[in-house]
């Protein structure tokens, strides 16, 4: 399986991604070729992958002579799949991932205003700058949470009929479906022709 962006112009390098400030484990890998499955599997299977991409892609899969490694140019095609709705539903996760987040600070910020007004109603211990403290790091720990979930993960569920027949099953972002589209081979008949 061969997975590039449908705009080489967008690929950015993982150079050019840390040269922008990305983390190691931020940084998303716009050209991959992943071996799927073996040549044995004919019983079917499906496998599921899941990856940072947030531009629209193209997954091509590919068969593979048994027993040589080749490169991609002299492998046999067999089907390519389109996401050209990707970056748009990447684009909406990040949003509602936003809205989430800011929803679970406006939550913490009433629950901890709440509990400071009833702790200076006439209470005064000291351990209030442990509490203090304590609501400190909660804080943190949300506002941590809530940069990792602004970031959402692209899965795939690959299928391998018995017969061969490779499909996408599902594609989603975060919690919205995206389409994976199949691209018409030239020995297949147009819309029209059918």
């Amino acid at each position: 399986m061969v997975i590039e962006p449908m705009d080489p112009a967008e690929a950015l390098s993982e150079a050019d991604q840390r040269a922008e400030g990305a983390e190691d484990e931020d940084i998303i890998k716009y050209n991959q070729e992943l071996k799927l499955f073996n040549s044995s599997d004919y019983f079917g299977k499906s496998k599921g992958l899941t990856m940072s991409y947030d531009k629209n892609m193209r997954v091509k899969f590919f068969k593979a002579p048994t027993g040589t490694e080749q490169k991609t140019e002299d492998l046999e095609l067999l089907d390519t799949f389109e996401l050209s709705d990707l970056k748009s539903q990447y684009d909406a996760a990040v949003k509602w991932e936003e809205t989430q987040a800011e929803k679970a600070k406006k939550k913490e910020e009433k629950k901890k205003n709440g509990t400071d007004a009833a702790d200076g109603k006439g209470e005064n211990n000291s351990s209030g700058a442990e509490d203090t403290k304590e609501k400190k790091e909660e804080s943190e720990d949300a506002d941590a949470a809530a940069d990792k979930a602004q970031k959402p993960k692209l899965k795939l569920s690959v299928l391998l009929s018995r017969s061969g027949y490779l499909q996408i099953k599902t594609a989603m972002v975060g919690t919205m479906h995206v389409g994976a589209d199949p691209v018409r081979k030239q020995a297949q008949l147009t819309d029209d022709g059918i």
